[in-house]
């Protein structure tokens, strides 16, 4: 099979997308970090502190306008991550300094505050929505503008949701994406499970009620 980045136009259409949301995996998704040896988590948690630590410390910071406390709330917020074994993704990383921030806030009594510049470095957080959710006189407007936002949603996809979905898409089956990826089986299947995810999330504005899963 060819690679998905050769195919001419739109990487997945709609009536693709809808078709992938109906196959298995279905949510909840399973976390890849099960899948991983001691060591291999081990190596993972090392990279993701290497990685992040010292910008979540700044992070926080920012929330709580405490740089040394900001420290302290960093390394339980990656102490956390390493009992949870769900996942070091960055927008998860994030996403947990946030709220241990603002549970810190709320724990000195101080009233929480959001500031306009704090934002999730996330591009995952991207919305992709219908410019107007009513009826649109020009379907075929429609069908353009739900093509783009579909077009949009996997090209911000992380490539590694990205490429085993597609993968999946073209034709292969899971041992071939195994072999292309060079990943375990249960890594795979949780990395379509996710990238499912996150599609129907940032396209639920274009799906039936027949079709989104909550």
């Amino acid at each position: 099979m060819c690679d998905h980045e050769d195919r001419d136009g739109s990487p997945l259409s709609f009536e693709q997308f809808v078709g992938l949301l109906q196959r298995p995996p279905h949510e909840p998704c399973e976390s890849e970090l099960q899948f991983l040896t001691p060591d291999e988590y081990d190596s993972a948690f090392t990279e993701a502190v290497n990685l992040y630590q010292r910008k979540i410390g700044y992070f926080i910071a920012r929330i709580t306008y405490d740089y040394d406390g900001a420290v302290d709330l960093a390394q339980d917020v990656f102490a956390n991550l390493y009992e949870a074994r769900k996942s070091f993704d960055k927008p998860y990383v994030y996403r947990a300094a946030r709220n241990a921030a603002y549970d810190e806030l709320k724990r000195r009594g101080r009233q929480r505050r959001y500031p306009d510049y704090v934002r999730m470095p996330n591009r995952e957080s991207k919305r992709i929505e219908a410019r107007d959710t009513r009826p649109l006189q020009d379907t075929e407007l429609y069908l353009r503008e739900r093509e783009k936002a579909v077009n949009l949603a996997v090209e911000l996809l992380d490539e590694k949701f990205r490429r085993p979905l597609m993968l999946l898409v073209e034709g292969n089956s899971y041992a071939q994406i195994i072999e292309l990826t060079r990943a375990k089986e249960g890594t795979v299947k949780s990395r379509i499970c996710r990238g499912k995810r996150i599609l129907r999330r940032k396209l639920r504005a274009y799906l039936a009620d027949g079709v989104y899963w909550k």
